[in-house]
């Protein structure tokens, strides 16, 4: 016997002297581990039984003072075997009726006794398969317990349900008993959207998919739920449905909330749509006579030899300054207004520092006037992806309110911090910003505004745009401010990888051109006719089109305007490549939408000069 083998706790309960002898020399000379307790009589037997201290009880039927049969109950959860005499078989029938294990039949030569530790072996193994089974329903039974709603498991080709779990009760009203009796109908619980979802369910179970399934129950207080059905259909080795198994939970509070959410979200809407009618025609109402009122005290100033005395000639001057001043505002209310509403679409292209450059200058005359250093420091390879014009606006914003701010000796700086190559910095020595006032820069109803250094005003409309015009990018703004030192915006837009797409249907020439693209560091993507192009510009938004040209005029307008298709295509450059005898078509395909032109061959000078020109 191994040391670390514990050794099987048997009670034997035996009135008979000579067979609990020859039992206890068997156990004891068996080999195996056995630790043997005995009982002689009855009221023993209830002593020992009563301390649960045992892994089998061996139950012989006559013990004088009681019976096998009477004593049996009290073996509890301990697996017992039934020894009986021979011809007493139809009692070990009724002690297996009454929860014994197995019986043995006690035979006159002993042989029983060769028989019985491989019964003891069985029934352990049998005693511990149903405690780990027992273990198992339990932890299913909190599982089920716990589910938000109920587990089922139904008939297949019918309504009826096999199996709900007591989830039932909380979602539909009725106990699980009452859901998987014969005389229940699923159509009494889902009595409106019953056959669309029996027919969702059958389309699923068909293709051996698993199903999500939206509908409503009818809960027994007469209540509507809204509930989700998730599961999927059962099958045998052979392919055979065997039935549908899935859970249920209510989604009432999520499908109402969704509804009151669309609710707000058309009530807003709707409100944003009179709001933005309303502008217009303020805007359009206001417009007209303000640009009279300018215009007539214009001409007043003009006239040869004006009567206007000094003070007249200032008040002049005021007044055109201030229609300028309504007329800016009322531009970026409808600005701002388009923005808001979806209604700008933005033109987005690749182009470099040039553009940001010209703004600057636009700007010098003001700095110079008010003794402020305004330089641009951008590198050469600078390249972002955007809307030029509304770009502009941002940079024009920003570069105005640095100069508003700053006074005689500060500098205004345009640079691009370092390891942020699409990130755009515009910094300043001015008086910087309040912490206070930041959280509110942005926000369009919040007046932030404040009178610059030489007394200058605004309407506090700037920031709030350049904020809508970066969240229409995908990008941001944000600032840092020291007060007293100065003050630095950014304005952030994300990495763009050029791609290019390649309409072309000789093989060799597309390879050629992937190659050299690839080279110069463009994504390539290929296609091999109009058709293909579009789809894929559909899916994968490129930033130039290069295309092979048609062979004729006659066939080049159909060409040109299946590129040009409504689409993603239709505002991207397109470039057609064409032979040395096409040269003749360069003008009609100009008047047809193509934007420039490659020769073939096409070397890798001659197509970086073309991407440096289209994509910055």
């Amino acid at each position: 016997m191994a040391e670390t083998e514990t050794p099987i706790r048997l009670l034997l309960v035996e009135d008979d002297q000579v067979d609990r002898q020859a039992l206890q020399r068997h156990f004891a000379s068996s080999g195996q581990a056995y630790e043997l307790t005995c009982a002689v009589n009855g009221a023993e037997a209830r002593e020992k039984l009563g301390t649960g201290d045992h892994d089998v009880v061996l139950l012989d039927y006559q013990l004088g003072d009681a019976t096998g049969l009477e004593l049996l109950p009290l073996a509890g959860d301990i697996p017992a075997i039934f020894i009986t005499g021979m011809g007493n078989e139809e009692v070990a029938v009724k002690a297996i009726q009454m929860g014994a294990y197995d019986y043995i039949v006690k035979d006159g030569k002993r042989h029983y006794l060769t028989v019985l530790p491989l019964i003891i072996r069985n029934v352990l193994s049998r005693k511990a398969f149903e405690r780990s089974l027992q273990e198992s329903q339990r932890q299913l039974r909190t599982l089920m317990g716990n589910l938000p709603g109920m587990a089922y498991r139904s008939q297949p080709g019918t309504s009826k349900l096999e199996f709900a779990s007591d989830g039932a009760f909380a979602l539909t009203g009725y106990t699980a008993a009452e859901l998987t009796s014969d005389s229940f109908k699923a159509e009494r619980l889902v009595p409106e959207d019953f056959a669309a979802m029996r027919r969702e369910s059958q389309v699923a179970v068909a293709a051996q998919q698993p199903f999500q399934i939206t509908y409503r129950i009818r809960h027994r207080n007469g209540e509507e739920r809204w509930v989700l059905d998730q599961g999927a259909g059962v099958f045998g080795e052979d392919g055979a449905l065997l039935g549908l198994e899935g859970l249920v939970v209510d989604i009432s509070d999520r499908v109402h909330a969704e509804r009151g959410l669309q609710r707000a979200r058309d009530e807003a809407q709707a409100a944003t749509r009179l709001k933005d009618k309303f502008v217009s025609l303020v805007a359009h109402d206001l417009r007209a006579p303000i640009s009279t009122v300018k215009t007539m005290a214009e001409l007043i100033g003009s006239e040869p030899g004006s009567p206007l005395n000094a003070t007249q000639q200032a008040l002049q001057n005021a007044t055109v300054e201030r229609c300028d001043a309504i007329l800016h505002m009322i531009d970026e209310l409808l600005k701002v207004s388009r923005l808001q509403t979806g209604n700008i679409r933005l033109h987005q292209r690749y182009f470099g520092p040039e553009p940001i450059r010209q703004v600057a200058r636009h700007l010098h005359p003001l700095a110079r006037r008010k003794g402020i250093a305004l330089e641009t420091r951008l590198p050469k390879d600078f390249r972002i992806f955007a809307d030029l014009t509304l770009y502009s606006e941002v940079v024009q914003n920003l570069i105005s309110n640095a100069l508003k701010f700053c006074g005689a000796g500060d500098r205004v700086e345009l640079i691009v911090p370092e390891g942020k190559p699409t990130t755009l910095a515009v910094r300043d020595t001015g008086p910087g910003v309040q912490p206070e006032f930041i959280p509110n820069l942005f926000r369009h109803d919040v007046k932030t505004s404040l009178r610059g250094s030489d007394g200058e005003t605004g309407f506090g409309f700037g920031l709030p745009l350049c904020q809508d015009i970066l969240v229409a990018h995908r990008g941001r703004i944000w600032l840092e401010s020291t007060p007293g030192q100065g003050t630095t915006f950014f304005v952030e837009l994300p990495t763009e990888r050029p791609r290019v797409l390649l309409v072309e249907g000789e093989q060799i020439e597309q390879d050629e051109l992937t190659a050299l693209l690839r080279h110069l560091g463009y994504e390539a993507l290929t296609v091999e006719n109009a058709e293909s192009g579009l789809a894929m510009a559909q899916r994968e938004h490129p930033h130039l089109v290069i295309a092979a040209a048609p062979v004729t005029a006659e066939s080049a307008e159909a060409y040109l305007h299946s590129l040009r298709n409504e689409g993603p295509a239709s505002q991207v450059p397109l470039v057609l490549v064409l032979d040395q005898e096409q040269r003749t078509l360069r003008d009609e395909l100009f008047r047809l939408g193509a934007e420039d032109f490659l020769m073939r061959p096409v070397d890798e000078t001659q197509l970086s000069l073309l991407l440096r020109t289209h994509l910055g």
